[in-house]
């Protein structure tokens, strides 16, 4: 019988690291030394006939050189005293935004982008997890739902996938109101809609979905 054993979950990590907010600590506790032999966690993708042992440990090696490297995190080892030193502030680029809606200066040009968008010029805005991507989305929503009478279908996977950027809407958008778990109308006829990718497809192939002052956003 093997027992079973436990190791380091970089989804695990990347999913937690998503939740810290300011003034928060994340603490990453690592054997030593760390990133130079596999992890017992590899045991969910080794195939017989081999062991997680057996395997490489690229994405190990280089997290744990990034971890060692970078000036935003405090070292701590096991058997000395702990120092925290001041960590450095972010940019001043980075927070302001010149945006009352956005964060940072990332989000309100990727807000600017999304609300400039031209007829069949697709936009794609790749960014770390927890950069704002999705307020960034709802953001962007908002203000052309405002504009002028328009479409705009937003498609993922599901509903709860999309859900803050619902909310996000509905705080920007106080004259619209929810008239269903995926729909969003305004007094003057602009609507938010989600749509999962089977539906969608179905409606573009029937006709019902397209046309001039619609956007598909994902």
């Amino acid at each position: 019988m093997e027992t079973h054993v436990t190791g380091f979950d970089p989804e695990a990590l990347g999913a937690l690291a998503g939740t810290v907010t300011a003034g928060g600590l994340l603490v990453l506790i690592t054997p030593q030394p760390w990133g130079e032999a596999p992890d017992p966690d590899y045991a969910r993708f080794a195939d017989y006939p081999w062991h997680w042992s057996d395997l490489t440990c690229h994405y190990l090696a280089r997290l744990a050189r990034q971890l060692k490297t970078s000036t935003q995190i405090v070292r701590w080892h096991a058997g000395q005293a702990l120092n925290l030193p001041r960590l450095p502030l972010c940019n001043a680029d980075e927070t302001e935004s010149g945006d009352s809606d956005c964060l940072t200066a990332d989000q309100a040009y990727a807000v600017k982008q999304l609300v400039g968008l031209k007829r069949r010029r697709p936009l794609v805005i790749t960014a770390d997890r927890g950069r704002g991507k999705s307020a960034a989305l709802g953001i962007a929503c908002a203000r052309l739902l405002m504009k002028k009478n328009q479409r705009i279908v937003l498609t993922a996977p599901r509903l709860s996938s999309v859900e803050s950027v619902f909310e996000r809407v509905a705080a920007l958008c106080p004259d619209g109101r929810r008239v269903g778990p995926g729909h969003f109308v305004l007094a003057q006829g602009s609507e938010l809609m989600f749509l999962p990718p089977d539906r969608l497809t179905e409606q573009i192939n029937a006709q019902q979905q397209g046309g001039d002052g619609s956007y598909l956003m994902s």
